[in-house]
């Protein structure tokens, strides 16, 4: 069963690499600024999967690539407030405000790998960078 799950997340992650790949190949074409944010979504939330993947089948751990790894979902996060934000027009207090909570809580996930946190404290921040994407995305 684990073999078939295995094989599962590697098609996802093939799949969604072949979405970005298109998606980016549209806005090549259209170069329109709503599509350029979204792609940018996609090819960033592709790049998180695929090399998640590819750090679970080559069995490396490093912080460095997980560092990118983050810094990848969180701007892709990013990206698709500011496609909403293209649709949907936000105030310029709410993006500054989304902003500075996405990398406020990156920064604060950043320091307490730094000082060694335990378990429980990394739960929090990751779950508040949760939340924080998701406040961002409700405008």
């Amino acid at each position: 069963m684990s073999d078939v799950i295995a094989f599962m997340q590697n098609v996802d992650a093939v799949a969604f690499l072949a979405l970005g790949v298109v998606t980016a190949a549209i806005w090549l074409r259209d170069r329109d600024r709503s599509t350029g944010y979204l792609a940018l979504a996609i090819v960033l939330l592709s790049v998180v999967l695929v090399l998640g993947r590819a750090l679970t089948l080559l069995h490396i751990t490093s912080p460095l690539v997980q560092l990118l790894d983050l810094i990848a979902f969180i701007g892709s996060g990013y990206a698709l407030l500011y496609y909403r934000h293209s649709l949907i027009p936000l105030s310029r207090t709410w993006r500054i405000g989304a902003a500075a909570a996405l990398f406020g809580i990156l920064g604060a996930y950043l320091l307490a790998m730094a000082l060694s946190a335990p378990t429980a404290v990394l739960l929090w921040v990751a779950v508040a960078l949760i939340v924080a994407g998701v406040l961002g995305l409700a405008g």
